[in-house]
């Protein structure tokens, strides 16, 4: 009987897991959005960018590039399924004047993009939409300060879910590794 309470055995040993990581960017979290009707726009994590509201200049890097990332984008909405209504990349914004005390910012402007979601309808009914894809051969752009996050560099933890007191332990380990590189 279904007595709404979690299941599971306490003899069976709990999962050791691999994860990926990236470092994280201080800067602004920005998107843009391509859908199958040609619309082509950027986006901060609130609001469709503007002339008037431009998210540290993001909007201005959008339109001097936006028919290299009109073309990109739409080259890989065209190979996606049937039902996709729209494209979305994110990334962080970073560079002169944009974030706080961090030493990011003393590079010129640049957009690291960390992820790519389709618009559908498993996302419209509540799935997350986002893709397990390689972002370097599409977005990795250095030409135009666009790069794949992961050229910042990776790493790869595996977390023993068992073991609370190890999981805490690595996570300070990287955290301190990244604040070492950039306090």
């Amino acid at each position: 009987p279904d007595t709404g309470k979690a299941m599971y055995d306490n003899n069976k040993p709990l999962p050791k897991v691999m994860l990926e990581g990236t470092v994280k960017i201080n800067g602004a979290n920005c998107s843009v959005v391509l859908d199958k009707e040609g619309n082509c726009y950027p986006q901060s994590r609130e609001i469709v960018l503007t002339e008037e509201d431009t998210c540290y200049g993001f909007y201005h890097w959008f339109q001097e590039h936006k028919e290299v990332l009109r073309e990109r984008l739409d080259k890989y909405l065209r190979g996606t399924r049937d039902g996709v209504k729209a494209v979305v990349v994110y990334g962080e914004w970073c560079g002169e004047e944009i974030a706080g005390k961090v030493a990011v910012r003393q590079l010129s402007k640049r957009w690291a993009v960390f992820d790519v979601r389709h618009i559908d309808e498993t996302y419209e009914n509540g799935g997350t939409g986002f893709l397990d894809c390689d972002l370097s051969e599409l977005l990795h752009l250095p030409e135009i300060d666009m790069y794949d996050i992961k050229t910042f560099g990776t790493y790869h933890i595996e977390v023993d879910v068992g073991n609370a007191v190890m999981i805490q332990n690595q996570l300070v380990e990287h955290t301190m590794k990244v604040e070492e590189e950039c306090p």
